[in-house]
């Protein structure tokens, strides 16, 4: 998409929203084409920069015309790179989401592909979009302003809330995992009867699945963040504003808390009380139930060391 805009429509959108932490001063006005990363910028555009992983930039490369950044950064940098415009802010990243959001809005997507199957005694809220080639069972209820991609699955007694996003390829409430193994040495499933339920404001990203409860529901609770090929098992809860990033795997039974960060590619044993704030580092194996507020990791994870990095 081709856009441009002012230095000035900038920092009138950060004065306004109470986001610069000083006074910005300039001679001429002049136009920016886009946003660019700090690790590969482009002349004409935006990008943001922190104070904290200063250390992983050639800063010899800089080649942006503004720069979002931290009260630190801007007097460290600014005899250094002197052709830029810096704009202090407590959090650049956040303000920078806040700019790419104002300038480069997101496209409205409304209503019901042609492609798409749907069950006659589904309930739709307003302005949802259903995408190509989705299917929708029996008994589902998708709230307003939910965005569903193409080529998801949706079974049969699933409750999502309003403002999701399910993206390309996403199952949700599909049939769970559960086998008693017999006297002769054959297994007997387990029939799985429960549903699935999703709060407001979620969001699941490409090729994740979500099993159904048993005979109660998986759930996830509102503003919980899921990434790509994630795998939750039947009656898992998921508490608010939980952060699951790509490749987890998380048992059936467990029980996450609020505002965890759960890294890329952390298996979790089912079952398990996972306690509020709780971050989960990369690759961690969880076999046991883990406390509030803390930071583990490792196979078996283990909590940090108070001390180490």
């Amino acid at each position: 998409m081709n856009y441009s805009f002012n230095l000035s429509d900038v920092i009138s959108f950060l004065n306004s929203n109470d986001l610069l932490k000083k006074n910005i001063c300039f001679e001429n006005d002049f136009s920016l084409y886009g946003f660019s990363s700090i690790f590969e910028t482009t002349l004409g555009t935006i990008s943001w920069a922190s104070s904290k992983k200063k250390s992983l930039v050639d800063w010899s490369t800089i080649n942006c015309s503004v720069i979002v950044c931290d009260q630190e950064f801007e007097k460290e940098f600014e005899n250094i790179l002197q052709n830029v415009i810096y704009l202090p802010v407590d959090n650049p990243r956040k303000v920078f989401i806040k700019l790419l959001k104002h300038f480069y809005p997101e496209k409205k997507l409304n209503g019901i592909e042609k492609t798409a199957i749907i069950s006659e005694n589904c309930k739709l809220g307003k302005d949802v979009y259903i995408g190509h080639f989705v299917i929708i069972e029996d008994n589902v209820q998708i709230g307003d302003n939910t965005i569903i991609h193409n080529n998801v699955y949706i079974h049969e007694n699933t409750r999502i809330g309003s403002n999701c996003i399910i993206h390309s390829g996403a199952k949700i409430g599909i049939d769970g995992f559960g086998y008693e193994k017999q006297e002769d040495g054959t297994y007997e499933k387990f029939l799985h009867i429960g549903g699935v339920t999703i709060g407001d404001n979620v969001e699941i990203k490409s090729n994740t699945c979500i099993n159904r409860g048993t005979l109660s529901n998986t759930v996830i609770k509102k503003n919980v963040k899921i990434n790509d090929l994630c795998h939750i098992a039947h009656n898992v809860i998921i508490g608010e504003a939980t952060i699951i990033t790509s490749g987890c795997s998380i048992g059936g039974s467990t029980k996450i808390g609020r505002n965890c960060w759960i890294a890329p590619r952390v298996a979790i044993r089912e079952g398990l009380t996972i306690h509020d704030n709780v971050l989960i580092g990369y690759g961690s194996v969880v076999v046991k139930s883990i406390e509030k507020e803390c930071t583990i990791i490792g196979v078996p994870a283990k909590p940090l060391k108070k001390g180490k990095d």
